[in-house]
């Protein structure tokens, strides 16, 4: 027989990830700026950048100091809403809600997805 926690203890279970977005972010097509080049890509067309987008959205973070628009932007929108931005700085990824008032995060995200994102939006880029 299992007996009662003792009093003032609790069960102690892992706290999930916090996200910064919902996990699937109904976004339906990204524009791609670097460089002075910008391309717009429907999701269905955009490979494996909504796999990565998503894993990136589902990483840890800090809230991010204003700054500068990154070297490469990501801005992904449900129509002619624009629903969050993702910019590569010098930090790492840094993403910008822009449906809600929520602060900018900077995204602690693995480094293999976050060089796949970079490869990924670079190879949409230069279709």
């Amino acid at each position: 027989m299992r007996s009662a926690p003792a009093a003032g203890s609790f069960d102690r279970q892992a706290a999930p990830l916090s996200r910064v977005a919902p996990p699937v972010l109904p976004w339906t097509q990204v524009r791609i700026e670097s460089g002075g080049k910008s391309v717009v890509v429907a999701r269905p067309q955009a490979g494996e950048l909504p796999a990565l987008v998503t894993s990136m959205l589902a990483s840890t973070s800090d809230e991010a100091p204003p700054g500068a628009p990154g070297r490469l932007r990501l801005e992904l929108a449900q129509g002619d809403e624009t629903l969050g931005v993702l910019d590569e700085v010098a930090e790492g990824w840094r993403w910008t809600p822009m449906r809600e008032a929520a602060p900018a995060r900077l995204l602690r995200a693995d480094p293999g997805i976050a060089a796949s994102l970079r490869s990924e939006a670079q190879r949409l880029l230069r279709r």
